[in-house]
């Protein structure tokens, strides 16, 4: 079926001279803040750099989460693609399908399956989705390609395909399709990111500017880490001559070639962007001062957040000298415009952090966000309470860690959530260790994430009335968050959004952890077998004689309590209304010059399409990745 669409794509385009590449963006339903992803933009500009011809016509990108207004517009989302992709009728089509837009994925599909024009169209589908489900999504729709890990190469050889027919479907990299029905997978390959010089597609800049956007940018590609419950080293793999894969591990952009990036932003108005990078300085504090020494000497003044881990900047063997060295280090990158940093924090119990894989002992959390704001760096942490072997004396270490307060700020302010529950995310070690358990209990409706068991079935209890409560309001949520830390940068917002947005986050904040403590309390009073005692040993991992008892004991416990619980969410969303309230006001005010007509979600004219948009690079860290 697919290698029909691409003799028929290839005719089509000798037939009619000018090829037509379209890349359509799918947002989130839950993520409703406008993204301007320079990172997916990429993947223009790597098209353009090898096929010139391309960098005046011919590529055209669609992104409904940049053109349309707010959350009433985003429902519109596929009908803004199809309407776009019946004027252009590309040769080529390329869908970035993220996290939580499965329903818009599944939508846009089915519907293209009704236009004729797809026959003589190669359709590829990448982003998260088909990076870990395109096993699932291919059986669905065995009409298209799916992109595994980076996108670059794979569109390019589609694209080149169109004028080479001497390339085979086998020969495009990267790649998941069903063959009679067989799942086939061809070759991985990566980009030498160090030697990258080209730049990024810009065209649809000035509309994110506009929409008062989220800018992205990337300084550097993987991480080397092996955070348990994290996916990235299935991202960064290369086969190898043997036909094994390879992890290819960190690596960074030329400094210069990113500054570049900052220089041509700076001179288009931009204040301030958000490096979505995995790891940001792989601890290479010299790529850190080259970086820093690059922006300070052209005269940056775009202001930046970087994600990098705790353990950077300070752990129990590092010498006074080095620490020393590294916070001066930290102090020249802050000159140059680091303002914000994504710290994974993701726990303040010893045991957890084991069982997460993070390497280091819980001081370092504290000691690092000190250091952090005594140098004037916001920290953001990441926070992961709850997994499914939690128990109660983990829960409460968290509890107890959120509400400790570091150069006078109580950690809970800091959070990008206090109730983040583990999202068991396909192809991390975290998913063997669940099947080895038997704890896994199929997709959830994303494709992405599992349903899963908690051991202890009252602290599952305790974080799916967690989970639940902070999904109520999601829309609420992501947009303040947003707002608080572009409004700390951006001319579009001012001073008071700031103040505003600060304040409702940590009320917020307070008012989750006092929740996660109020349903704790339910089991206030029940006997705990005495292996439970001492949570160093991961009993829930581990086991212990008499579990499975204790299991079934648990679960009655956790079944009565559901009215109680009940209860006590009814008493706390009281509580919370008039936080609602103060987040709608908030972002009415701040994205009023937004409303927009009913038409105004149409798409723009053919010319206005000139562009592109990548469709997989990974999507930031933090917020919508693990919530």
């Amino acid at each position: 079926m697919i290698a029909a669409r691409l003799r028929l794509a290839r005719e089509r385009f000798l037939r009619e001279g000018d090829a037509h590449v379209a890349l359509a963006v799918l947002p989130s339903p839950d993520y409703d803040v406008a993204t301007f992803n320079l990172s997916s933009a990429e993947l223009a500009g790597y098209l353009r750099h090898m096929h010139p011809e391309l960098r005046d016509r011919g590529v055209h990108f669609i992104e409904p989460d940049v053109a349309l207004s707010r959350s009433e517009g985003l429902a519109r989302s596929v009908d803004y693609c199809l309407e776009a992709l019946r004027r252009i009728k590309p040769h080529v089509l390329g869908i970035s399908a993220k996290i939580g837009s499965h329903g818009y994925l599944l939508e846009l599909l089915a519907a293209l399956r009704r236009e004729p024009w797809t026959d003589s169209c190669v359709l590829l589908v990448g982003n998260v989705l088909a990076t870990f489900s395109h096993d699932v999504f291919s059986e669905r729709h065995p009409e298209a390609l799916f992109v595994i890990g980076d996108g670059e190469q794979a569109l390019e050889t589609v694209y080149r395909s169109l004028k080479d027919e001497s390339i085979r479907l086998e020969d495009i990299p990267n790649a998941a399709y069903r063959l009679d029905g067989e799942l086939r997978t061809t070759p991985r390959r990566m980009l030498d990111h160090a030697r990258v010089d080209w730049l990024p597609a810009f065209d649809m800049l000035d509309t994110a500017i506009e929409r008062q956007a989220d800018i992205i940018v990337r300084a550097t590609t993987g991480c080397p880490a092996s955070c348990t419950f994290c996916s990235i080293k299935a991202i960064n793999l290369e086969t190898q001559e043997t036909g094994r894969l390879k992890d290819m591990g960190w690596e960074s952009y030329p400094p210069g070639r990113t500054a570049r990036v900052f220089a041509l932003l700076q001179s288009r108005g931009v204040r301030h962007v958000n490096l979505a990078d995995d790891e940001f300085g792989n601890m290479d504090f010299r790529f850190i001062e080259a970086f820093a020494d690059v922006l300070l000497a052209q005269g940056n003044e775009i202001t930046f957040n970087v994600s990098m881990r705790l353990d950077a900047f300070w752990s129990p063997g590092m010498s006074a000298e080095e620490t020393d060295s590294r916070r001066r280090v930290l102090r020249k990158i802050a000159r140059a415009g680091m303002k914000q940093l994504f710290v994974g924090a993701e726990s303040g119990s010893p045991s957890q952090l084991r069982r997460y894989g993070k390497g280091y002992p819980v001081e370092v959390n504290y000691r690092t966000v000190e250091i952090l704001l005594e140098e004037g760096i916001q920290p953001c942490l990441g926070f992961i309470p709850f997994d499914v072997f939690v128990t109660r004396a983990e829960i409460e270490a968290n509890l107890a860690f959120l509400e400790t307060k570091v150069g006078g700020r109580a950690l809970y302010e800091l959070v990008a959530s206090p109730v983040n529950v583990m999202r068991v995310q396909r192809a991390t070690p975290y998913e063997r260790l669940l099947q080895r358990r038997g704890l896994l209990r199929g997709l959830e409706d994303n494709l992405t994430f599992y349903r899963v068991e908690f051991v202890d079935p009252r602290m599952g209890a305790v974080a799916l009335a967690g989970q639940d409560w902070f999904r109520e309001i999601l829309s609420l949520r992501y947009p303040t968050i947003q707002l608080y830390r572009m409004s700390a940068t951006s001319h579009n917002f001012d001073a008071v959004s700031h103040r505003r947005s600060e304040a409702v986050i940590r009320a917020l904040h307070r008012l989750d952890v006092e929740y996660i403590r109020a349903l704790l309390a339910v089991f206030d009073g029940e006997a705990e077998p005495t292996e439970m005692l001492d949570p160093g040993r991961n009993p829930l991992v581990n086991g212990f004689a008499g579990l499975e008892q204790a299991r079934a004991v648990w679960a009655e416990s956790a079944r009565g309590a559901a009215s109680v619980f009940a209860a006590v969410t009814r008493v706390f969303r009281d509580k919370r209304l008039p936080l609602e309230m103060e987040m709608r006001e908030l972002l009415d005010e701040a994205y009023q010059p937004q409303a927009k007509s009913v038409a105004s979600w149409l798409p723009p004219p053919r010319a206005a399409l000139l562009g592109a948009q990548g469709f997989h690079r990974r999507q930031p860290r933090g917020l919508e990745s693990r919530e």
